[in-house]
């Protein structure tokens, strides 16, 4: 990924993903250091949610080369600098 100096000393957090399918070329593009990843149950309920909030967690624990799940700011950095995305 081409990136400049701002984004390689940067920490820029997507703060409302709707979507997540794994990695794409667009996340790759796009200079974002992290994904709020937001879920919702909307008519599906709430079943529905906690399967949707299972398979986002499958795809970040199967490709542990590009995601991280950050559960502290820590996890953010040390992402950022093993240039890997954090959930």
């Amino acid at each position: 990924m081409s990136t400049t100096p701002l984004h390689d000393r940067t920490i820029i957090v997507e703060g409302c993903t709707w979507t997540f399918d794994g990695w794409t070329e667009k996340l790759e593009r796009s200079g974002v250091t992290a994904l709020n990843l937001t879920l919702v149950g909307g008519s599906e309920g709430f079943v529905e949610t906690c399967r949707e909030f299972e398979r986002a967690l499958r795809i970040i624990r199967d490709d542990p080369q590009h995601f991280i799940l950050a559960r502290a700011a820590a996890d953010v950095r040390r992402a950022k600098a093993e240039a890997r995305w954090r959930w």
